[in-house]
């Protein structure tokens, strides 16, 4: 999961506003390496004006502030414009995060709650670790910023049902309280992290998070997913072949279930046409495996630095896996329909 872009309400494309009596104290856009220098203002009442995850929000205003944030979180939608009063006072003297031991040489700071289990620490240390290492092999690129992977039982991005983790510019949240989480075993738990690892690359490269539009969200979504199965195929734990008929499996149930099921990848294009009921992480998944018959996985990364420049998903999609994304379409619901197996084999 992504957090998504910044777009203030009057019209100022990816830009956060914090001011007071009409006057702006700190702008910027998230996902650009930048602080807010907001240690010398004043306690009292601001407002914070965009169109954001109110997570990102807070990070912006934490990220050098030394200024408590009340309230914690924000009431504004990613996708309903509009603005909310905080007030910035002396930090309380709330618990922190436990700090982890940080591996010499790694970019990585692990901050974990003092309710993260000893067993979940050791696993997300290790599968970042891995997911780096994974990545400089296989697409010959890994994430070089520092960057935090904190856990969290409050944090709001983490209270919507079934989350298992966020991730923004050099920033990882796990939800270790959140059935999104809880309900898997470590196998699985080890393909999120891998997978939220994908997305610090993809913020890394500007594919996500930078001023050009991030392009198709399937694709964003589904390459993160594939390549989360990947890594633990790698690591010998489950064979990608498997991997793809649960998605298979996944996806013909809820069909089954619901028909007439999710609609084909055309559909969902946009972050917000993406955030629905289903299997949607699946079906992206599907999608990117079978480009994947014909390309490596060196094509996503070429993709991705196509939109980073500006270029139109179309456009990049062509240039990256050598079809076109009409014809790729056109012939997708029939490679969705392969034999699906009996049972579901991926539950670990």
């Amino acid at each position: 999961m992504t957090l998504p872009q910044c777009v203030d309400p009057q019209g100022d494309a990816n830009l956060v506003v914090l001011e007071r009596d009409g006057t702006a104290f700190a702008t910027g856009t998230p996902g650009a390496e930048y602080t807010w220098n907001i240690t010398t203002l004043a306690a009292g009442e601001y407002l914070l004006r965009a169109n954001c995850s109110d997570e990102a929000a807070v990070r912006l205003l934490y990220q050098n502030a030394g200024l408590e944030v009340v309230p914690a979180h924000f009431g504004i939608s990613a996708h309903a414009p509009g603005s909310f009063r905080v007030r910035l006072g002396a930090p309380t003297a709330a618990p922190s995060p436990s700090p982890s031991p940080t591996p010499t040489g790694s970019v990585f700071a692990f901050q974990f709650d003092a309710a993260t289990s000893s067993e979940d620490r050791q696993l997300i240390q290790d599968a970042v670790q891995f997911a780096s290492s994974f990545y400089q092999s296989t697409l010959g690129r890994t994430v070089q910023q520092s960057t935090t992977i904190a856990t969290s039982r409050t944090a709001r991005g983490c209270t919507s049902g079934g989350a298992s983790a966020f991730t923004g510019a050099r920033n990882m949240t796990i939800c270790v309280a959140n059935q999104g989480w809880t309900v898997h075993g470590p196998v699985t738990r080890r393909k999120i992290i891998i997978h939220e690892v994908f997305h610090l690359l993809q913020f890394e490269q500007r594919w996500i998070g930078g001023p050009q539009p991030a392009g198709l969200h399937w694709m964003i979504e589904g390459a993160a997913e594939y390549l989360g199965w990947l890594g633990i195929a790698q690591q010998g734990m489950v064979p990608i072949s498997t991997a793809r008929g649960c998605m298979l499996k996944e996806v013909t149930d809820f069909a089954t279930s619901q028909p007439p099921g999710l609609p084909d990848l055309n559909l969902l294009e946009s972050a917000q046409s993406f955030s629905r009921q289903g299997p949607v992480y699946p079906l992206a998944m599907l999608g990117v495996l079978q480009l994947m018959s014909s390309s490596s996985a060196n094509a996503l990364l070429t993709y991705g630095a196509a939109i980073a420049a500006g270029n139109t998903a179309e456009s990049a999609f062509q240039n990256a896996f050598g079809t076109s994304l009409p014809a790729f379409y056109q012939q997708f619901p029939a490679w969705k329909a392969l034999p699906v197996p009996a049972t579901y084999e991926c539950r670990l």
